[in-house]
């Protein structure tokens, strides 16, 4: 794992925000600072439960749409979405796509890619949540 600071080969990692750091500069950085104030001052947004209509037998595919309300409900991403650095991460993508057009959401894929497993913001959380998601979604 890369540190969040710089390039180097990270070594710690910080119990407050969960970021990644190789020595105590990068620990007491300006950078560091940031993350932990924007941490600090994230308002989360609750999620509301939805409630799923009844699916008959007869139906031979499940919607797009209710496809991904059974996987919200599965409890294993349910116990994804309540870590905090999972939100935080959510919340930013989630931003990000709010702000950009139609014609930009490459940048929202890159956000993603950077935070997946190789990427240069690597986090093991958002790589395991995206994996689940997607086992859970193909099993629907």
């Amino acid at each position: 794992m890369k540190c969040s600071f710089c390039e180097n080969q990270s070594k710690y990692k910080c119990p407050k925000c969960l970021s990644h750091y190789c020595s105590i500069s990068c620990f007491k950085s300006n950078e560091h600072k940031q993350l932990d104030e924007l941490k600090a001052s994230h308002v989360e947004v609750p999620v509301p439960k939805v409630v799923l209509p009844q699916i008959t037998e007869t139906e031979s595919k499940i919607p797009i749409d209710l496809k991904y309300q059974k996987v919200l409900e599965n409890e294993t991403v349910q116990r994804f979405l309540s870590e905090p650095a999972l939100k935080h991460h959510l919340n930013d993508i989630v931003k990000l796509m709010n702000k950009l057009s139609a014609n930009d959401q490459d940048l929202v894929n890159i956000k993603i890619n950077e935070l997946r497993k190789g990427g240069i913001h690597e986090n093991v959380l958002v790589e395991e949540f995206i994996q689940t998601f997607l086992d859970i979604y193909e099993q629907v």
